[in-house]
């Protein structure tokens, strides 16, 4: 499999789960997974489990996301494929969160960060998003304004806007308006 090949059978379910065909990207899913097992592309099945994972989040079975992000967490983990395990641990910290379980998220999101920030990593978006998770998680319980947590997640939350500043990232106003909005609560 090329490396554009690749890139369509892993975006290929995304794009379809975020238009909301999620027949389509099912069997999208199935056929990159078939393809994984048969030419023993370990990537693509990774990549496959994540896509199945976010599917049944958005389809609110979460039991079927727990497994399908257990079994490419794992094999992320084995084949030492540090992206794939930073989105799989940020997947399941929002799982976690779905779930009620913040302890949980908030360990998810920590560990995701601290595989980002690794010097030998450098997945920028990676950190973002773990910075992310952490900050929701953080603000999940409601903490006191100007609390040890809230201002934890006002700082996360700044160091993400840095990073999607920087990678030129749309979704970055969203942050801002999320932290002007928790520095104007005080």
């Amino acid at each position: 499999m090329s490396e554009e090949e690749f890139d369509v059978a892993a975006q290929m379910p995304d794009a379809l789960r975020r238009d909301g065909e999620h027949e389509a990207a099912a069997q999208a899913i199935a056929q990159a997974m078939q393809f994984a097992n048969h030419s023993g592309a370990a990537e693509v099945l990774v990549a496959a489990g994540r896509e199945q994972a976010r599917l049944h989040m958005d389809l609110t079975n979460y039991e079927a996301a727990a497994a399908a992000l257990g079994t490419a967490l794992a094999l992320s983990e084995e084949l030492s494929l540090a992206c794939y395990r930073i989105d799989l641990l940020n997947l399941r910290g929002q799982l976690q969160l779905r779930r009620s379980n913040p302890q949980a998220a908030e360990r998810d999101a920590r560990d995701a960060l601290a595989l980002a920030m690794a010097s030998e990593c450098g997945y920028q978006w990676g950190e973002a998003d773990s910075l992310h998770l952490l900050a929701v998680t953080l603000l999940s319980n409601r903490p006191r304004v100007q609390s040890l947590r809230h201002n934890e997640a006002i700082t996360h939350l700044s160091d993400e806007l840095e990073l999607r500043d920087r990678m030129q990232d749309p979704t970055a106003p969203e942050v801002r308006w999320l932290i002007r909005r928790l520095r104007t609560v005080a």
